[in-house]
């Protein structure tokens, strides 16, 4: 198609490259090769449809990262959480325990475990 239109080799893409832009050939990347090759054969609507689709995929792997990112911090702030759940329970074991002790050491209470010992 491309060749019997445009009478263009496509097997050579130096053929129809823009002179200034040979230079730079070999460094292209096969997606700036494929975006030469749109501009070079006039399609600037193919060509603008094809960046738009690159600019969606980069947002696309954006995103991705994105949520990833967050699924990690969500894992960490779920991890850390149940360390703080963990030392919550012991810290009112403590207190509770402290509670008990401090009512077996009031004045009436120690007596009545005085004189409970004693009886024994």
């Amino acid at each position: 198609m491309v060749e019997n239109k445009y009478r263009i080799d496509v097997a050579n893409l130096l053929s129809f490259l823009p002179q200034d832009k040979v230079g730079n050939f070999s460094s292209y990347t096969p997606q700036q090769l494929l975006g030469e090759t749109m501009k070079a054969l006039n399609e600037r609507q193919l060509f603008d449809v094809h960046q738009k689709l690159m600019k969606i995929q980069n947002e696309s792997k954006d995103q991705t990262r994105s949520v990833q990112t967050i699924g990690e911090k969500l894992e960490a702030l779920k991890q850390e959480n149940e360390g703080l759940e963990k030392s919550k329970a012991q810290l009112e074991e403590v207190r509770l325990g402290k509670e008990r002790s401090d009512k077996l050491t009031t004045p009436s209470q120690a007596a009545k475990t005085a004189r409970a010992l004693t009886l024994v």
